[in-house]
């Protein structure tokens, strides 16, 4: 899911190569948070804040009431305009949550109260600035609130966008089935043994310098750091990945211009089954990008 702060405008806050197109595709793999500048307001005993700093999705922060909470990450440096959230319950459990930041006069709230449609992967997208803390204020809901996978950071805009060819991650399900048979040839069921997401995409036509000042310094990280993925981020606003790559990505020039193409294949959570999802990364409907 994509949420907007109130009045954001897209072609403000696009990075890299002059990109203006909402549907320019986005990754969130800059990551400010750490274990020594994260703090809760509650933490139930053995689901310490600090699990939010851990890239894994089975690690969560818990709070111990459904009582309100925040969440605070301090001490930060460079430009931040996006939180990425994934693998927590703010959606099933009916818990708002406001986005705040701080300049250095107090904080202030930059994505207003929201209360999430599901549990899926979030990116909450924010005017650009030198934020030294950014604050989660999460409202009392019908369970404690929790979180697995907490991003503060830059995102990178991709300098083209995708068209035909592409599998949303929403939809690239592959089902591990074991199918029950009797001797006789009869059909006794089927049981499914394991359940992901696949899904790839291709960059092509990046620019010489755009993809090396940009794409490959993203390339270096994803070596070994998931990040947050969303194909088409205005048409559909829904389908965002927290993902990580499955193969070793190698850039190759394309045209004699020196433009550049590089194939990505990806694995990722996408909702909150604790189930593990893979992701090899068109046009039609969707709630779209939630304006506030």
């Amino acid at each position: 899911m994509i949420v907007l702060a109130n009045g954001l405008n897209i072609p403000e806050i696009a990075t890299g190569g002059g990109v203006t197109n909402p549907n320019s595709p986005l990754i969130g793999y800059d990551q400010k948070v750490t274990i020594s500048n994260i703090a809760a307001s509650s933490a139930a005993t053995d689901f310490p804040a600090t699990n939010m700093a851990n890239p894994a999705t089975f690690l969560k922060w818990k709070a111990t009431s459904t009582a309100a909470n925040t969440v605070t990450v301090s001490t930060l440096t460079g430009l931040s305009d996006y939180v990425g959230i994934a693998a927590h319950n703010l959606g099933s459990k009916v818990i708002p949550i406001t986005i705040e930041g701080n300049t250095g006069a107090g904080f202030v709230t930059i994505v207003q109260a929201t209360t999430l449609p599901d549990d899926q992967p979030t990116i909450f997208r924010f005017p650009s600035a030198l934020y030294t803390s950014i604050r989660l204020s999460l409202g009392v809901g019908t369970a404690e609130a929790e979180i697995g996978v907490l991003f503060v950071g830059r995102l990178l805009t991709l300098q083209r966008r995708i068209y035909v060819g592409h599998t949303p991650i929403k939809f690239g399900r592959s089902t591990k089935i074991v199918n029950g048979m009797s001797e006789s040839g009869q059909y006794l069921g089927r049981i499914i043994v394991g359940q992901s997401r696949d899904s790839a995409f291709s960059i092509q036509n990046m620019t010489p310098g755009w993809y090396r000042q940009n794409f490959d310094p993203f390339l270096v990280a994803a070596k070994d750091s998931p990040f947050f993925w969303a194909w088409r981020p205005f048409s559909f606003a829904t389908e965002v990945g927290y993902v990580w790559l499955r193969n070793d990505p190698k850039v190759v020039n394309q045209r004699t211009n020196g433009m550049m193409n590089v194939s990505l294949e990806i694995s990722g959570y996408f909702d909150n089954s604790g189930q593990t999802e893979s992701i090899v990364v068109g046009d039609g409907s969707d709630p779209g990008v939630i304006q506030l």
